[in-house]
């Protein structure tokens, strides 16, 4: 098995085992545009030029030293542009919720977990 095959395994199964993980403690998964869709309903879109890639790693408990591929996305406000995590955004029930669908719900897409 070359090298890059490895690694593509390890990524898939990586990404099955996360998967697994969220579902087992009550996420759900979504599609990407159901996911952009639930925050624009609470007034956040996300800002694209500010996603990025990764590979987030626990570093601590039952799963520390393990990682899995992402894709990091950055709610902002839809009328301002401010980060929901600005200072100086809302506090409003609405910001409520948007940390309920954060907490809830995650897309895959492109063979990355989609969160924030």
């Amino acid at each position: 098995m070359s090298n890059a095959t490895a690694v593509a395994s390890t990524v898939r199964d990586d990404l099955a085992v996360e998967i697994s993980s969220r579902e087992k403690h009550g996420m759900v998964q979504v599609t990407v545009a159901r996911l952009t869709e639930l925050i624009r309903e609470l007034g956040y879109r996300f800002d694209k030029s500010m996603a990025h890639t990764g590979r987030p790693r626990y570093i601590s408990g039952e799963r520390a030293g393990e990682s899995y591929p992402s894709m990091q996305l950055y709610p902002v406000q839809i009328d301002d542009g401010k980060s929901y995590a600005h200072f100086q955004a809302r506090r409003d029930a609405n910001f409520e919720r948007l940390k309920d669908v954060r907490n809830t719900y995650f897309a895959v897409h492109k063979g990355r977990i989609y969160e924030w």
